[in-house]
């Protein structure tokens, strides 16, 4: 049960009238006391709490450590498709803390989600220390609110390391060192010497803070005053620099000392502010920025973590559901026809996929074994490999192949910058655009758009093609850099899009065979009834189509009865055949049902011929085709469910191409 609003006010209040420490010796009493358990902590340390938790266990699918941090959100910032990166960036962190790190440079193309992994690290920051809290001690007035426990001389320390596990390290700042530094040796005061208590707070700038390139651009002359407050209001806490290369060359001065030691220099005083970096740059920026021999000793001392785009088409299709539920709160009543979303992931996915056929045919011999049908030559085609390595990468289990093999493929596809990549150039020298989820998402939410305004309520890959199509047609090449990419991979993606369609829609018409049998069994009883019954003589029935009384077709239990004896029945022996059949007479019975099954069976063969034709031309067919639009439209079939619009189509598309397979006008 959540927590309500009153429960939550009244906790706080009482936080906040927790007893506290107001000078140093009444706040060594309440640590010996066990009052507090976390007087002190280092950044580093709780940025480390703040990620493992909830713990991380190992994903089975994948073989990676999944940090529900990042993983198991019902916010707009969960991450997916990421699972290996998220696994370094975790595996990074801790490993930092160890070795004392704390400078993490996050590495990725724009859109691939850099900024909400810092955003979801410092709300777990703020999280996690307001559960451990409810606040934390500094010295007065303090710029980085420096550790009171630094007033203790080594002993003092030592006694602390031993008794409570609490480290102690470095010196005061330069304005507590001026301020209180005549009674660090002077036994009757330094107790006395007062300590502040403060709290994490992102909005306030407290512990949390964010350094925006606009930020780092002198346009009035206050700004680098900005600049120092946001950068020492990190201390003790994280401190995001964004866009580390995008920023004036006095301000890469100040990254650099950072990168050096942490250090932040303001006139003539140096602070060293305790603070977790979070570093956000491109690919791009960050081989320009490893370029100048001067910064490879910066490079050296970072936790480098790459996020590349998504690679696995159902975590895509999270993403897409993610970016377009604002859509359909506004629109419930619209309808996303099934395969619609894996379709535009497909297009996308291959895009950032690299076809490096030297380590994944060397797979081949694996596979051949289970895949007799496949030979090494039609393994080189590219199109095969990249169909293996898509369905490798969406967790599917393919013949021949382990998670360990994945494993493999994937590691190499990083090496080669597989999905990290906003642009690369392809053999002729062009630049060709990776199609990245943010412009997926973008395109998807435009034609959900579009087709609100013009009153449809449905959208379906073939209109999702259509839509592409003209987007390749009328935009400029420099304007639209991924239309290599769409044009090469939109017709494979839109095939088996419709080979699927196609299997669905036929399968929709050779219903289950006990199902039609049964149907087939009822209908025929339910029509011997109305003919032999005396009191309705005009021999009415309901229409299924249209559910009005009509004249009973006859010749529909005639049809049947002569299929069932191979012949056409004497008056006489259809009367006797009837009776029999009603009466459930012993030896006619199982006769009767033998000759249904065989009937549905040769029924069954004709749906083809039958799906050809659309829309149906006979009454008989008409009913048909109801009963095939109820089969694609129960909502039973989850997702893969039709509405009456995308049904339609469906039909209409399924017989073209078989119309255009049989060479039918």
């Amino acid at each position: 049960m959540k927590e309500s609003i009153a429960e939550l006010v009244k906790k706080e209040a009482a936080q906040s009238k927790s007893e506290k420490a107001d000078n140093l010796g009444s706040l060594l009493s309440m640590i010996e006391a066990g009052k507090i358990a976390y007087p002190f902590l280092r950044s580093g340390d709780l940025v480390k709490m703040a990620v493992n938790s909830p713990a991380p266990k190992v994903d089975p699918v994948t073989g990676y450590i999944d940090y529900p941090v990042f993983t198991k959100r019902e916010d707009e910032k969960c991450m997916f498709g990421i699972a290996r990166a998220l696994d370094r960036l975790g595996s990074n962190i801790n490993a930092m803390v160890l070795d004392k790190q704390r400078i993490l440079m996050v590495i990725g193309p724009t859109g691939s989600g850099k900024s909400d992994i810092a955003d979801i690290i410092t709300e777990a920051v703020e999280k996690k220390a307001a559960e451990i809290g409810p606040f934390f001690y500094c010295l007065p007035k303090c710029l980085v609110r420096d550790n009171p426990l630094k007033l203790l001389g080594p002993k003092a320390r030592q006694s602390f390391q031993d008794h409570y596990k609490i480290h102690i390290e470095g010196g005061l700042c330069p304005d507590c060192l001026e301020t209180f530094g005549d009674q660090l040796h002077d036994s009757e005061h330094i107790l006395d010497i007062p300590v502040e208590t403060y709290q994490y707070s992102a909005s306030l700038g407290i512990g949390i803070t964010r350094l925006d390139a606009k930020d780092t651009k002198p346009l009035e002359t206050e700004s680098w005053k900005r600049i120092n407050s946001i950068v020492l209001g990190a201390s003790g806490g994280v401190l995001v620099i964004s866009e580390l290369q995008k920023v004036n060359s006095q301000y890469l001065d100040t990254t650099h000392d950072f990168f050096r030691g942490r250090r932040h220099k303001i006139g003539s005083k140096v602070y060293y502010p305790d603070c977790f970096i979070i570093a956000l740059t491109t690919t791009k920026e960050w081989q320009n920025f490893q370029n100048p021999e001067d910064n490879i000793p910066l490079v050296e001392r970072t936790g480098n973590v790459y996020i590349p785009y998504n690679t696995a088409i159902s975590k895509e299709v999270e993403i897409y559901k993610k970016e377009i539920r604002p859509f359909f709160i506004e629109h419930p009543k619209q309808h996303l026809a099934p395969k619609l979303l894996e379709f535009l992931g497909e297009i996308a996915i291959r895009s950032r996929l690299k076809d490096e056929s030297q380590y994944i045919s060397g797979q081949f011999s694996k596979f051949a074994e289970k895949k007799k049908n496949i030979t090494q030559e039609n393994f080189n085609d590219s199109e095969l490999r990249m169909l293996v390595k898509l369905s490798l990468y969406d967790g599917k289990q393919i013949a021949g192949f382990t998670q360990e093999d994945r494993r493999i493929i994937e590691e190499e596809g990083v090496k080669k910058y597989e999905a990290l990549q906003s642009a690369a150039n392809d053999t002729s020298g062009r630049i060709v655009a990776v199609i990245s989820p943010p412009f997926m998402s973008g395109k998807l939410f435009t034609m959900l758009n579009d087709y609100a305004v013009e009153g449809e309520t449905c959208l379906s890959p073939l209109k999702a093609a259509r839509f592409f199509q003209e987007l390749i047609d009328n935009t400029a090449d420099d304007f639209l850099k991924c239309r290599p990419n769409l044009i090469a991979w939109m017709p494979t993606a839109k095939h088996r899009y419709e080979t699927w369609l196609a299997e669905e829609v036929k399968s929709a018409f050779q219903l289950n065979f006990e199902e039609s049998v049964k149907k087939t069994i009822d209908d025929y009883i339910e029509d011997i009834a109305i003919i032999l019954d005396g009191k309705n003589p005009n021999k009415m029935k309901k229409n299924r189509v249209t559910g009005k009384l009509e004249p009973l077709n006859t010749k529909t239990a005639e049809t049947l009865e002569d299929k069932i004896h191979g012949r056409t029945l004497a008056p006489a022996d259809r009367s006797q055949f009837r009776f029999e059949v009603i009466t459930g007479d012993e030896k006619t019975l199982p006769y009767f049902e033998a000759g249904v099954r065989k009937f549905v069976k040769e029924d069954g063969n004709k749906a083809e011929a039958v799906l050809i034709q659309f829309p149906p031309r006979q009454e008989e067919d008409e009913e048909r085709y109801q009963e095939v639009l109820k089969k694609l439209m129960d909502p039973d079939r989850g997702e893969d469910r039709f509405c009456n619009i995308c049904a339609q189509e469906a039909l209409n598309k399924v017989s073209e191409i078989m119309r255009e397979k049989k060479g039918i006008k």
